[in-house]
């Protein structure tokens, strides 16, 4: 006897959907590939915000090193007085100016001359600004445009020191005359959000030894 084989004449449906298994699969990988995009994020946040601050105390010292030998050039000089304040600070020193003339086709050549400098800290934007001037601009009230020396910085306080006649020192935050000793101290966050203090002080071999 011979068998039949029946065919049947409806034709298999495709399956066009997704499986349970499938769903689940993207699924993960859509939070694996988040949670490794968040993870990079945050560390290169943490990673710059910690530069940043590292930064600030590098210029800070800088900073130090400039205004120190400024000072210690510094010299009692009748035409241009010095101005001490608690937050801003202008005197006489050693500036580089441009010669006029160059060395070669591509490089300037600078002199030494007498000149003034003068510091101001803006509150509002937390900056600390500086602006010069040579001889002759300082003898006509002509100045540079100030330039930002420091940024993102919370307070910065002068003060100066005399030797007073019975060999005690006597500090001030207010003078106009050039001081023995000046004292900077500057205020800034560190990456934890405290509050951190660094303070120079800076001998002048010319300034007045003893108070009048």
């Amino acid at each position: 006897m011979h068998s039949k084989i029946k065919f049947s004449c409806h034709p298999r449906r495709k399956s066009f959907g997704f499986s349970l298994i499938e769903i689940l699969l993207v699924v993960s990988l859509i939070a694996m590939i988040g949670l490794a995009i968040y993870s990079a994020f945050s560390t290169g946040l943490k990673v710059w915000e910690r530069g940043k601050h590292f930064g600030i105390e590098e210029d800070i010292a800088i900073f130090f090193d400039h205004i120190s030998e400024e000072l210690r050039n510094s010299f009692r000089f009748s035409r241009i007085p010095f101005y001490g304040r608690s937050q801003r600070l202008a005197f006489v020193t050693i500036v580089k100016t441009l010669s006029g003339s160059k060395i070669n086709a591509e490089e300037d050549s600078y002199i030494s001359q007498i000149g003034k400098v003068e510091y101001e800290f803006d509150v509002l934007k937390d900056q600390f600004l500086k602006r010069e001037a040579d001889y002759g601009q300082a003898m006509q009230g002509k100045y540079s445009e100030k330039g930002v020396i420091l940024k993102s910085i919370r307070n910065i306080e002068f003060k100066y020191y005399f030797l007073t006649r019975q060999g005690e020192w006597h500090s001030t935050q207010i003078v106009d005359q050039l001081p023995a000793v000046v004292t900077i101290e500057i205020e800034y966050a560190d990456q934890s959000g405290e509050i951190q203090k660094i303070t120079r002080m800076i001998n002048i071999p010319l300034g007045f030894l003893r108070g009048t």
